[in-house]
């Protein structure tokens, strides 16, 4: 599964079949036997576990929970995904701090003008970069290293 994985970025249970000279629903039995690889119910198309058991598993949760109606052997993904669910963080223990970074500066005015009275004068906003943040002025970090030959 490395291989064809490192190969063509994605799984390939066709391509391996043919490396293996094996019959593939052989190859995915053997796969799903040792969870490498899971059905996912919307697409009807296999993933492997790393990427099925990751993003919003909630939902996948959910999805997985409703396939398991029309077919029982979708309760192996309801299981791993149980597994892997995040806790739940209460709201009174989040503590967002406007102007961090990763906090969009539009999201504190947005804020600030939901705090205040409609007629109310808003204070201004601004975003200053963090104190991490390195700026050169006229240089970009993005701007490719140029080469100079003699």
């Amino acid at each position: 599964m490395l291989q064809v994985l490192a190969e063509c970025g994605r799984l390939d249970t066709g391509l391996m079949s043919r490396l293996l000279d094996k019959p593939e629903p052989e190859v995915i039995g053997q796969l799903v036997a040792a969870d490498l690889i899971y059905k996912e119910p919307n697409s009807q198309q296999y993933q492997t576990a790393d990427e099925y058991l990751s993003g919003n598993v909630r939902q996948k949760l959910k999805d997985a929970q409703g396939a398991t109606l029309l077919d029982p052997a979708y309760e192996r993904n309801v299981k791993a995904l149980e597994a892997v669910q995040p806790e739940i963080v209460p709201f009174i223990d989040i503590d967002v701090r406007l102007g961090r970074p990763g906090f969009p500066p539009r999201c504190t005015s947005r804020f600030s003008t939901g705090i205040w009275p409609s007629n109310a004068q808003h204070p201004a906003t601004a975003h200053r970069p963090s104190p991490e943040t390195s700026m050169v002025a006229g240089a970009s970090i993005f701007r490719p290293a140029t080469t100079h030959s003699s």
